[in-house]
């Protein structure tokens, strides 16, 4: 598992190590989907099909009517969210070196 935290905006959540090729397959869908005014809000969707181990006080359920809220820090959330997954999954299958 892949662990992401980020105590500033009280979340933190996993992915899995191991992707699926149509996994990967989907989430570029549902990004290149949203390309233009609903571009973050792809971002989220995608990154919510393979978020694991969600915590959050301030969104604990990433199932929610975007719509109905207001509190930008749930903004400031969900774009630091999108952005760390994409950039997990544009990495994929890079080898680290040590």
């Amino acid at each position: 598992m892949a662990e992401f935290a980020n105590k500033e905006r009280g979340v933190r959540f996993t992915l899995p190590e191991k992707i699926t090729v149509r996994n990967q397959l989907l989430f570029y869908s549902l990004i290149g989907e949203s390309e233009g005014p609903d571009k973050y809000e792809g971002y989220w969707a995608a990154a919510k099909m393979l978020i694991e181990d969600w915590e959050c006080k301030r969104l604990p359920e990433t199932n929610v009517d975007l719509g109905k809220i207001e509190d930008p820090k749930i903004t400031s959330i969900i774009l630091w969210v999108g952005t760390q997954v994409l950039s997990y999954m544009a990495n994929l299958g890079d080898v680290s070196k040590n």
